[in-house]
């Protein structure tokens, strides 16, 4: 008998400048079936060339961001003002979980003001974070 494998969405990106966050997130999201798209880079400027030649492509969109906060030349903050600028109707159903290696108040401060942003995680995510984020989806 075939076993089914089910997932909480269908495509993901994660956006983050360490290769080893990369890969520990990318195994945390595949052992928990979390999406079945995934896909990754660790550049936020080519995340968002990426984005916008993809946007008219709808079915090509990621449903969820993975975004670390602070990388080089642009920040998570600076990729969401950029991200922002794409049309509503395309990016509306696009949520954001912020990542970041320091808990700073204001960086969870600053995040209320992006209405994609729905989470802010600790780094490394855990799989019980991924439980959280499947509870308000």
């Amino acid at each position: 008998m075939i076993k089914l494998l089910t997932y909480v969405i269908e495509r993901v990106m994660i956006v983050d400048d360490d290769p080893t966050d990369l890969y520990i997130l990318n195994r945390i999201l595949k052992k928990n079936n979390f999406a079945k798209i995934i896909t990754q880079f660790s550049s936020p400027e080519k995340a968002l060339q990426h984005l916008l030649s993809n946007h008219k492509k709808n079915f090509f969109f990621p449903q969820m961001i993975f975004l670390d906060i602070n990388m080089p030349l642009m920040n998570g903050f600076e990729f969401l003002n950029e991200f922002n600028k794409i049309p509503e109707n395309i990016i509306r159903n696009t949520k954001v979980i912020i990542l970041s290696s320091t808990c700073d108040p204001r960086d969870f401060d600053k995040m209320k003001a992006y209405p994609n942003s729905l989470m802010f995680f600790e780094k490394p995510l855990k799989s019980e974070d991924l439980d959280l984020i499947s509870t308000i989806l």
